[in-house]
């Protein structure tokens, strides 16, 4: 894979991580207003706490792919590197 498409790839990466981790603090905002209002049942606020863990569950697999696309590049470079001696 060319370095080029290693790095859109990381862009992309990176701006989903950035929307995952937004959705996550208004996830978490959410489960904290609905915690302070004791008119909602707690099965709502058990689905909310779901929720906020599935998004953080998908913010460690994006983390994980980032990690992995930039590990890429860095063999990539270093390939390109030793073809260049």
């Amino acid at each position: 894979m060319e370095a080029s498409v290693l790095k859109s790839e990381i862009r992309a990466s990176e701006s989903t991580l950035l929307d995952l981790k937004g959705r996550k603090i208004e996830a978490m905002k959410e489960l904290r207003k609905m915690q302070r209002d004791e008119h909602i049942p707690a099965e709502e606020i058990e689905e909310q706490k779901v929720w906020t863990d599935q998004i953080e569950a998908q913010i460690l697999a994006q983390a994980d792919a980032l990690i992995e696309l930039e590990e890429q590049l860095d063999t990539l470079r270093a390939q390109e590197h030793e073809s260049e001696e």
